[in-house]
């Protein structure tokens, strides 16, 4: 299985050195609202190559429905477009 980019709409913070870091993500899913996921913890940034682009990439981790989960996120860096990252 490969892993599939979903568009996302995403509110960030950056520092006085220009550090990105995400806040909380809203994820369109069958409703009309979508999912709003707050960013708890960002375990580990990084750049990286996806798909031929340059990417910044956070693995990040959030309480969903009772439970901790673990997730990445990237920031295209051509394009400026946040992509959610999962298995699929």
């Amino acid at each position: 299985m490969g892993t599939v980019m979903k568009l996302i709409r995403i509110v960030t913070r950056s520092n006085a050195n220009g550090e990105i870091t995400p806040v909380r993500i809203k994820v369109q899913d069958d409703t009309e609202t979508g999912q709003t996921v707050v960013v708890d913890k960002v375990v580990k940034r990084e750049e990286t190559r996806i798909t031929g682009s340059n990417h910044l990439l956070f693995l990040c981790r959030s309480l969903m429905n009772d439970k901790m989960r673990q997730f990445e996120l990237s920031l295209d860096l051509l394009s400026c477009r946040w992509y959610l990252h999962s298995r699929g």
